[in-house]
């Protein structure tokens, strides 16, 4: 009965979040001009945000660099549902829908200090395709990051980024020692766990 009590707080913020967002069909990587529209309407548009929405309008439907822009654009305004469904089935089935939208949703402040990410770089493996991207933050460093992608009907779904990967370890971790406290081993081990077992995933 504790333990019920615990998850139903623990759970509480982002089950509240999500019932107030529209519920996007996984499988889809569209997005409608009203969609747009709304986000650049918001109040907590960072500098960037025209120039995200100007690429994601741009971008060719069921292209990679859509998915990209998509997952984003969907990050900054905090509409996980949509977001999740980039995500490839495999990834969804095994970490949970509510387990990627909670990482994202504790990492929002990272979509919202960087600017488009920029492609640098693609390559193709019997795992799919690997796309290298650079972001700059606003305190003018560059953040690197690489997704791989693998083709679905309608577009692309994400199968490994190295973005989920650090921050679903940085969330079991944090399940243990609590967030911000020092690392213990054992934290540490769950860390190296979760973050193994996304990994795995895009073999």
């Amino acid at each position: 009965m504790l333990m019920a009590r615990g998850w139903n707080q623990r759970w509480r913020p982002l089950l509240i979040v999500l019932a107030a967002l529209p519920i996007a069909a996984c499988g889809s990587d569209a997005e409608s001009k009203s969609d747009t529209d709304n986000a650049a309407r918001t109040t907590e548009n960072p500098p960037s945000a025209s120039k995200l929405i100007d690429a994601l309008r741009k971008s060719k439907a069921g292209s990679r660099e859509r998915a990209i822009y998509s997952l984003y654009y969907y990050a900054r305004w905090g509409d996980y549902p949509a977001l999740v469904c980039l995500y490839d089935l495999e990834v969804r089935r095994t970490i949970g829908h509510q387990q990627i939208a909670s990482v994202y949703a504790a990492n929002r402040g990272r979509f919202l200090s960087v600017d488009v990410p920029k492609i640098v770089n693609r390559r193709t493996s019997a795992q799919g395709v690997s796309l290298a991207i650079e972001l700059r933050a606003t305190d003018g460093g560059v953040i690197e990051e690489s997704y791989l992608l693998r083709q679905r009907k309608g577009g692309w779904g994400i199968a490994y980024d190295t973005l989920f990967d650090r921050a679903y370890g940085e969330a079991a971790r944090a399940a243990i020692d609590g967030p911000g406290d020092k690392p213990s081993a054992r934290g540490t081990q769950a860390a190296r766990r979760a973050s193994s077992r996304f990994r795995s995933l895009s073999l």
